[in-house]
Order: structure tokens, then sequence, then C-alpha cells
């Protein structure tokens, strides 16, 4: 009897050193996952891709407060002309007001190819959905964003962009607010979210309704997660620069924390290209990396 029992004892024993090996391993290597700084600013650049795209959207219909040029609903229905995605409708909620307004850009419920602002083509589909309280550059001014069946690259987009005018400030430049709440899924229903709160200072283009010529110098912070239990958080402590006429900020440094791991992504000193430098410390040691942000639209 005594015998059985120690057999007894030392599968459970085995059975409990390899259950704990494995535990370890796994830990382990979620850990590297979890650590590599690469992976998360990949995932990172990929969100505020989406993000900055769906805002250049936006901007080429509301930037200029030129959308009360659209048809509304009803005046497109009646009408006999061909429409082509994506269309552009605008709606005044209050008969006797202009303001707010809500305008709609659908891309039409199959995917269409655009050439989107600093980008190769994206395919779009669904609605981007603008509610507006007065025109652009009027203090206080909010445009509050919502999608309806909206996929960009066939992630399925849902959440909201709210921007607010907060007026000039002591340097007679505009100070944009912006929060964002984004998630975008995938067909295998991988999601990452986006959350965003900003502050965003117009250096130049505030003479001029052409947003190609604008420059922004960028505060703030964002905080990341995905369906793979990542999460981050990256907070702007040198102020990005940034053209709205190319892809990547030219300038500022971000710091990025993760459980374990801080390092930081400094974006040079003011060349339009889409390399970066990453850096952490091991002990007292910086370690530095270049690394590339992306394929360069050319």
């Amino acid at each position: 009897m005594k015998r059985s029992v120690s057999f007894v004892t030392i599968a459970i024993v085995t059975l409990m050193a390899i259950s704990t090996s494995c535990s370890e391993q796994e830990i382990i290597d979620q850990n590297i996952v979890e650590m590599n700084p690469e992976a998360i600013l990949l995932e990172d650049t990929e969100m505020g891709e989406i993000e900055d795209l769906i805002s250049g959207q936006i901007e080429s219909v509301t930037a200029g407060d030129i959308e009360s040029l659209f048809p509304t609903a009803s005046q497109l229905k009646s009408s006999s002309d061909e429409v082509t995605y994506p269309i552009r409708t605008v709606e005044y909620p209050n008969a006797d007001s202009k303001w707010p307004r809500i305008i709609t850009i659908d891309y039409g419920p199959e995917n269409i190819e655009l050439d989107v602002r600093r980008r190769e083509d994206v395919l779009l589909r669904g609605k981007v959905i603008i509610k507006k309280t007065k025109p652009y550059r009027k203090n206080g001014s909010t445009r509050a964003v919502s999608f309806k069946k909206f996929y960009f690259n066939d992630l399925n987009i849902v959440g909201s962009k709210v921007y607010t005018n907060m007026g000039l400030n002591d340097n007679g430049n505009f100070i944009f607010k912006w929060v964002v709440n984004l998630k975008a899924t995938d067909a295998d229903h991988f999601w990452r979210k986006r959350k965003v709160r900003k502050e965003r200072e117009m250096v130049v283009g505030a003479d001029t309704k052409e947003w190609k010529d604008n420059e922004y110098s960028i505060t703030g912070e964002v905080s990341g997660s995905n369906s793979k239990k990542w999460s981050y958080s990256r907070t702007i402590i040198e102020p990005l620069y940034r053209y709205s006429s190319f892809r990547y900020p030219v300038s500022g440094v971000v710091k990025i924390v993760k459980p374990n791991r801080t390092f930081w992504i400094s974006y040079g000193e003011g060349e339009q290209d889409n390399l970066a430098t990453m850096y952490y410390y091991d002990e007292e040691v910086k370690v530095e990396k270049e690394i590339t942000l992306g394929k360069k639209k050319k």
C-alpha cells in the first residue's frame, strides 16, 4: 500500500511540476511578446494612421465650412442625376437655422478604393456622420463624429471623435482639442482600441482654407489595448510637429509605458522621412535603435 501511495504521490508531484513549468513558460513567452517595443509601436502607429486618415476625410468636408454646398438627402433622392460614391449630404435639424448641421459621408454598401490623404489607396464602405455646431474656426465650435456600418480596409470601425475649437492662444494660433475613442475589429474578431486626448496648435495655415498647407504642434496622451490583452499608455513629452501634407511627425518625443517596460520614440529634427529612433534604458545604459514607421508614399 505504501508503494502504491508513493507512485501516486510521485505522479501528482510530476504533473504539478509539468503544469508549473508550462505555466511559467507561458508567462515568459507572454512577457516576451508583451515587452516587444517594436510590436507596440507598430500597433500604435497603425491605429494612429487609421484615426489620422479618417480625420483627413472629415477635414475635407468640414474644415472649409463648405458643407452647405452639399445637397440634403431629400434633394438627392429627387435628383435624376446618377450618383457615385462617396456621397456627401447635409441636414439641418432646426428648420429656422443653419446651425447645427449634420454632414454624412456615405461610401456606399460595398468597398470603394480612394486615394486618401498622404498614403496609398484604401478601401472604404459605410458612413461617417459629423454633427457640427457652428463654423469650424469659431471659438467653442464642435464636430462630433460617429460611424454607421463603417469599414476601413475591411476593419469595422466603431466609436466617436469630438473636436472642439478652444480659440486663440497667446501666440494668436488656433487650439483644437480632440477626444477620440475608437475600436477596429477585423474579420477574425481581433480588435484594437485607442483612446486619445490631445491639443493641436495650428502653427501655420490659419490664413487659408486649404488643409494641405496646415502645420501643427501637438501635445497630449494616448492609451491602447487589444484582444490579446496588450495595453499601453503613450504621452507626448516633447510636442510633435506635423505637416498636414506628410504622413508622420517630423519631430518630437513620446514616452510609451507598459508593464515592466518604458521606452521612448524620437521622431527626429524636422526631416520628412519615415524613420524614428526608439530608445530605452537597460539599468543605466541607453539602448537605441532606428526604426521604420511604415512605407513612405512617394
